[in-house]
């Protein structure tokens, strides 16, 4: 009837479910060939998933399929969404399990779903949540390919890769990127959602490993800011690697012109941290590729202190300073050559042969060392002797 009145056809249509929705528009999928595009939000798993493709969503329902999977934990721990992929590309924020800033059980979701309520199913709702945030466009929900979510975690897959198709927006309009299979982000615990970063600290060389905690503040050029933790009060921080990970600032911070750093020296019964600690590089990376950086070879960060770091546009290489011209003259003067003298004197007897013995001569030298570090070395060494007075 629509296609008949609105001159429309099976193309033109764009599916959207939630829940058991989801599994609705596959069935419908499945009636109605070449249906341009349907979005699963959080698909229920309970008699759904593990099933055959048949009676459930998958990629064979529509031109394109994609897939939000907020809620796919295990259903004794209060998961009601599938977490096996049901789409060409499934979403899986935080991980896909669970939401942060959701705390929901599995008897308060149970009974949600007994007395038709909604207060507990924080995890399962996130999903349509995330996608009406996605029609702004200016809220990129940019997700990106990984082997594991644990590495995501790590910062280990923060790119699209020079074709592409290692990342994709999640929500409305995914079907304009390249992506395709699993993709992984990380979100806020409260609207608005995304604006993921990258961060990485390289520490300088040399200096062991200390305790302590390390905290950053993303200032922006209207100062509005945000502190995200780096490392807890008893990580380890070893100068042989880097301090890497994820957040996600609030939206409106997206020019961050510079950084606070501070570092807390961790102080224990057993050990405890430095009371400083260098570093020669920040790196942070926006979810579109943008990079910002400081480098200062071995700027110092004394304990429970903040320091103004600013940041440039574009990569850029700590190098270790080269010496000043007054230093380089002092040294050189310091190898100048210089000598050393020194006077040797010796009474000496001559051997008794008779009755009337000679009497005894004063016998002198003088040593003079060009070179005072060799002075046993005979080269560098000049003596001059004198007669017999």
């Amino acid at each position: 009837m629509i296609n008949f009145n609105k001159g429309l056809a099976p193309e033109d249509y764009h599916l959207i479910g939630f829940s058991l929705g989801a599994h609705v528009a596959g069935f419908t999928g499945m009636e109605i060939s070449n249906i341009s595009r349907i979005t699963g939000l959080d698909p229920a798993a309970p008699l759904f998933e593990g099933y055959p493709s048949r009676v459930r969503l998958d990629p064979t329902d529509a031109n394109f399929v994609d897939v939000i999977h907020s809620n796919g934990d295990s259903f004794l721990r209060g998961g009601l969404g599938s977490f096996a992929p049901m789409g060409h590309v499934d979403f899986y924020p935080n991980g896909g399990r669970v939401q942060v800033g959701c705390n929901s059980v599995f008897m308060g979701a149970l009974s949600d779903i007994i007395y038709g309520k909604w207060n507990s199913l924080c995890n399962h709702r996130r999903a349509f949540r995330f996608f009406i945030d996605s029609i702004i466009k200016t809220c990129t929900f940019r997700a990106f390919a990984c082997d594991t979510y644990e590495n995501y975690l790590r910062g280990d897959c923060f790119g699209c890769g020079p074709t592409g198709t290692q990342c994709s927006n999640m929500g409305y309009f995914s079907h304009k990127s390249n992506g395709r299979g699993a993709m992984y982000l990380v979100t806020r615990e409260n609207e608005p959602f995304s604006n993921q970063f990258k961060i990485r600290v390289i520490s300088t060389t040399g200096q062991g490993s200390t305790w302590g905690k390390l905290e950053i503040l993303f200032v922006a050029k209207d100062g509005k800011n945000e502190t995200f933790v780096l490392t807890n009060e008893a990580d380890e921080i070893k100068d042989t690697g880097f301090i890497q990970g994820l957040v996600v600032a609030h939206p409106n911070i997206h020019n961050v012109t510079h950084v606070m750093l501070t570092y807390t020296k961790y102080k224990g019964w057993i050990y405890s941290g430095k009371e400083h600690w260098n570093i020669d590089k920040i790196e942070l990376i926006n979810s579109d590729g943008d990079i910002f950086t400081y480098c200062g070879y071995g700027t110092k960060l004394d304990n429970s202190v903040s320091h103004h770091l600013p940041l440039q546009a574009g990569n850029c290489t700590a190098t270790m300073p080269a010496p000043s011209t007054t230093a380089i003259t002092t040294a050189a003067a310091a190898l100048q050559p210089h000598r050393i003298a020194k006077l040797f004197w010796q009474v000496v007897g001559s051997p008794i042969k008779g009755s009337q013995p000679k009497p005894p001569k004063l016998f002198w030298k003088i040593l003079i060392n060009e070179q005072p570090d060799a002075i046993d070395d005979p080269v560098a060494e000049r003596y001059f002797w004198s007669p017999y007075v």
